[in-house]
């Protein structure tokens, strides 16, 4: 168990640090690897004592039935410390090279907004948006970079009309 707090201790002081130094986004990648090391040292979900990490399981899941290539996928994170999308979404870019989105940064209010999942892009002149929806597929109050699923959650990024 002292490996286990030992682990927690350098995730948060990482954390920290880069988020002091670099800012969010960068602090959100380290966050996931060392996360990630952490989560692998526990035999299960524990909760971690020292920082309070909780790993949870979230499924992500794009799906676009307007627009050709049409696609239907799915990637679980089984074991993420992320507490934001934008960082969960980070993460299973990393481990599923077939997991790829892009965006547009607004500012610190409004943060991410995504253009683009898998190389489909939301467009003005076909009148779409991806949409992301909760685990009862209802529009999230707010985008990527401030929504904060919960364990167990899918959360449905869905290509739809604005029209």
């Amino acid at each position: 168990m002292k490996t286990d707090k030992n682990i927690c201790s350098l995730v948060l002081l990482t954390f920290l640090f880069v988020a002091t130094c670099q800012g969010a986004v960068s602090a959100s990648l380290l966050w996931s690897q060392k996360a990630e090391a952490s989560c692998t040292a526990q035999t299960s979900f524990q909760q971690c004592v020292l920082c309070d990490l909780h790993p949870k399981e979230v499924t992500l899941h794009v799906l676009n039935t307007l627009i050709v290539p049409y696609m239907d996928e799915s990637l679980t994170l089984t074991c993420t410390s992320q507490i934001f999308l934008l960082g969960m979404m980070q993460e299973a870019a990393t481990q599923d090279t077939s997991f790829r989105f892009s965006g547009t940064y607004f500012n610190l209010n409004l943060g991410w907004f995504v253009d683009a999942y898998n190389g489909t892009y939301a467009s003005s002149e076909d009148q779409t948006y991806w949409e992301i929806l909760d685990g009862n597929m209802r529009p999230t109050p707010v985008g990527v970079s401030y929504y904060q699923p919960k364990n167990g959650e899918t959360v449905t990024f869905n290509l739809t009309n604005y029209s």
